[in-house]
């Protein structure tokens, strides 16, 4: 799906629609591009008329959908995870985080692959990545639209491999992504105060 203004007005609209038929009013919007024009989020200002008449005023972010992955690695009889630690300018702070990033595909297994790669410097193929839930996850549904997938992979590894990525940099600079991979067992996951942390531990506990 091209990443354009109608289709994130579009894709929004069909999800406030997809449980009955709600009027919606746009008083503002304001789209956010970046290089070669795509979209990549807005800001809007909206009047829902729910199907009982009542009138919802709310002020919202639209985004994309996106991928999150939960790395499950073993080495002999330990199991790690890897994070990534990166500033967010939203808490203005390093927080960590599991490899994420936006949906820009139709393909969202292949977008998950990418991010793997771009932010893990690991190659998967496709048929590692394991779904987690049965359905996308509204990970903040007061303020914003976004969905995330949540997917796992396992991979055995080495002592030395743990030693070599942890700490590594990765990330894309030309995005502004500047990443660094950190190895971590899944009790160190249970003190991370991120809401794609909290919500990839708790999914995948029964794997684990």
């Amino acid at each position: 799906m091209p990443l354009s203004k109608k289709n994130l007005i579009k894709e929004w609209k069909n999800n406030v629609n997809k449980f009955g038929k709600n009027h919606v009013k746009i008083n503002f919007i304001k789209y956010i591009e970046r290089k070669n024009k795509k979209t990549i989020l807005a800001f809007v200002d909206t009047v829902i008329i729910n199907r009982n008449k009542k009138k919802i005023n709310r002020a919202l972010q639209l985004e994309w959908p996106s991928v999150v992955i939960v790395p499950i690695l073993t080495c002999g009889k330990m199991v790690k995870t890897l994070m990534i630690e990166q500033f967010r300018v939203g808490s203005g702070k390093h927080l960590l985080e599991f490899p994420a990033g936006m949906v820009d595909s139709k393909n969202i297994i292949n977008n998950a692959v990418r991010e793997v790669k771009e932010e893990l410097n690991i190659s998967i193929k496709k048929k590692s990545l394991k779904k987690l839930g049965t359905k996308p996850i509204h990970m903040l549904p007061s303020t914003n639209s976004q969905l995330a997938h949540f997917f796992y992979f396992k991979k055995k590894v080495t002592k030395s491999f743990l030693k070599y990525i942890n700490n590594s940099n990765s990330g894309c600079e030309n995005d502004g992504e500047y990443l660094k991979i950190k190895v971590m067992s899944f009790k160190e996951v249970e003190k991370v105060n991120t809401s794609c942390a909290l919500v990839g531990l708790s999914l995948v506990k029964k794997i684990i």
